[in-house]
């Protein structure tokens, strides 16, 4: 005779993330014979195993929150699923207005002013290409001087 453990199971704590990326889902179980991933979203999942990408569909990213749940389905005999969910917050991704044409005087530094929202609204800012800018990793970042004609 061979008893079974009913199945346990976990996916952590919930997560707050940016609609622009995608879930990573690491789940942690035991005594289970198959397992699998549902949601009360609209996406999809990238695998049904212990470990999945969960990628938002647009009605995910307009209610702004989704729940998704694992279930590690038992051994015979045992009867009894083991379940747990998580709460995803779903943040709006930033977005970052500039103007399309800016004029520079030669010779002198400029300095950007981007409009941003969306999002968190902990920004952090990276300036590329890092060598124009005498800090690229402010918000209104500042050139060093032009040494041609924009």
């Amino acid at each position: 005779m061979t008893l079974n453990d009913y199945p346990s199971a976990s996916v952590g704590e919930d997560i707050n993330i940016c609609s622009s990326e995608p879930v990573i889902l690491e789940a942690e179980a035991d005594n289970f014979s198959s397992v699998n991933w549902t949601t009360s979203g609209s996406g999809s999942f990238s695998q049904q195993d212990l470990t999945s990408v969960y990628t938002f569909s647009e009605q995910d990213i307009e209610s702004g929150i989704i729940t998704i749940t694992f279930t590690a389905q038992p051994k015979y005999p045992c009867d009894v699923p083991a379940t747990d969910s998580l709460q995803v917050i779903i943040k709006p991704a930033p977005v970052i207005d500039l103007p399309d044409i800016v004029e520079a005087a030669y010779n002198m530094p400029f300095t950007f002013y981007p409009d941003v929202s969306g999002a968190s609204g902990n920004y952090s800012f990276d300036w590329q290409p890092d060598s124009l800018f005498t800090n690229p990793n402010v918000r209104d970042a500042s050139t060093y001087p032009f040494p041609y004609p924009v």
